[in-house]
């Protein structure tokens, strides 16, 4: 999930689709934030990432 031009990202997280799909790393890269599962359902899933933006700030 990637923030928007002029906005600065300052958290994130993800959800995935079904039970049996392990969060295993989720974190700030870049002007967005990084998803990572495993998944141990044993059926097709889908990770969505997603990110929160401040709007005219920093935070550094």
């Amino acid at each position: 999930a990637t923030c928007p031009e002029g906005t600065t990202v300052i958290s994130g997280g993800a959800q995935p689709a079904n039970f049996g799909v392990e969060l295993t790393s989720t974190l700030r890269q870049g002007n967005g934030w990084l998803a990572q599962a495993k998944n141990n359902s044993g059926a097709a899933s889908s990770l969505t990432a997603f990110a929160y933006c401040l709007t005219g700030g920093s935070s550094n």
